[in-house]
């Protein structure tokens, strides 16, 4: 009966600390998106392309259609 009261208390406080833990959604999936950024400074030009590398070369495979 004390191996049950122990594993009670020790389910009670683990389980309180697992409810208070913030919920966390991510993003929103998108297709097609890329960020261009680009920096002068004089006589240079600095441009960072970020996307995913299907966007800018495709699919491994052909698409096909039912």
């Amino acid at each position: 009966m004390r191996i049950l009261g122990c594993l009670s208390v020790i389910l009670g406080l683990t389980s309180g600390a697992a409810l208070a833990e913030p919920h966390r959604q991510h993003a929103p999936h998108e297709h097609g998106h890329g960020t261009l950024n680009l920096a002068i400074d004089g006589k240079k030009m600095v441009l960072q392309l970020t996307a995913p590398s299907q966007d800018i070369v495709g699919f491994e495979h052909a698409a096909t259609t039912p």
